[in-house]
């Protein structure tokens, strides 16, 4: 199997000074087919967006510009790649092949799981891995490793998803479950 290899280094956030405050985050990293790419999340609104010459756009939002870091994953969060909604459905159980997280875009399905220790993988409809992500400590935090079946949205997509919280593990999904009560009067406690 021939693969591509992208490496992505945190970025100096660029612009005015507003939105150089907004930036919660913005990684950079190049690809051979797919040009410049560059991950890019705001704080206020809560927004985070995919751009490449090679790749559809993706943009991500979530109503509560409350939080820092990855957005969360759940009814209120939006995603559209080219203009077409995703729908995102999340799997409920202690296998990790049961917590993944089921994508349409389209006519497509996709299977987005934990398959190691920091290793996540986007899979087509059939079960076929198309992109492996590698989540590293050092200055290098990312590493995509892009099957040659993978189409550009698939990549577009899997690069969406290093934004949002996905809550993947157990130890993730159940810590988010008990403090969802205590989130913004979702929930009532005891």
């Amino acid at each position: 199997m021939i693969t591509i290899e992208i490496d992505f280094s945190r970025a100096k956030p660029v612009g005015d000074r507003h939105h150089r405050r907004n930036t919660d985050f913005r990684w950079t990293g190049a690809a051979e087919p797919y040009g410049e790419i560059e991950l890019w999340a705001g704080n206020v609104p809560r927004v985070a967006t995919v751009t490449a010459t090679g790749l559809p756009a993706v943009e991500v939002r979530y109503p509560d510009s409350a939080r820092n870091g990855p957005l969360p994953l759940d009814e209120r969060t939006t995603m559209t790649i080219d203009g077409v909604v995703v729908r995102i459905t999340s799997g409920r159980g202690l296998a990790k092949k049961d917590r993944a997280l089921r994508i349409e875009v389209g006519e497509r399905s996709y299977t987005y799981l934990v398959t190691g220790t920091n290793v996540e993988e986007l899979r087509d409809g059939d079960g076929n891995p198309l992109v492996e992500v590698k989540r590293l400590r050092g200055p290098k935090p990312i590493k995509l490793i892009i099957a040659p079946t993978a189409r550009p949205e698939a990549l577009a997509l899997a690069l969406a998803l290093l934004m949002v919280d996905s809550k993947l593990t157990v130890t993730r999904a159940a810590l988010s479950g008990a403090l969802k009560i205590f989130d913004s009067g979702q929930g009532e406690p005891g």
